[in-house]
């Protein structure tokens, strides 16, 4: 289900917070990643939300949120897939990957969320769809 709803929305906002990123996309439809997220370049090139701030004895810290920005930034996403035993979420993008891994069987990985109250939850061993009522209490389809 998820396929269908987000591929060819654009990218339009990425960030990166204390515990989660979140991708903006086209038509009100939002992801929080609550794990580990990975950009991969076509070159092999990576980069993750963990590596934000961290300075790995560079420099300077890395900013993995312009890194990775710069990277989905207003870029189509041409195809996703979500793995049905590990919940893992993959979307490709012109010149990468964006990649959301799963790293608890029980805990929610990544989640959708976008018009009329439409919540779906990826987490080990799947995915979960939700419809928000107007109560605010989620309920699943």
């Amino acid at each position: 289900m998820i396929a269908e709803l987000i591929t060819n929305r654009v990218v339009e906002s990425f960030q990166i917070g204390e515990y989660s990123a979140w991708i903006g996309l086209s038509d009100d439809f939002n992801l929080r990643c609550d794990s580990l997220l990975r950009f991969v370049g076509d070159d092999g090139t990576f980069i993750t939300n963990e590596d934000h701030v961290h300075q790995f004895g560079l420099s300077e810290p890395i900013d993995a949120e312009a890194e990775i920005s710069k990277r989905i930034q207003d870029k189509i996403i041409s195809s996703v897939e979500a793995k049905s035993d590990t919940g893992d979420l993959t979307l490709r993008l012109n010149g990468g990957r964006l990649e959301m891994l799963c790293s608890s069987s029980g805990y929610e990985n990544w989640t959708l969320n976008g018009p009329d109250g439409l919540l779906i939850v990826g987490y080990g061993r799947g995915a979960k769809d939700f419809i928000l009522g107007d109560d605010g209490i989620a309920r699943e389809t």
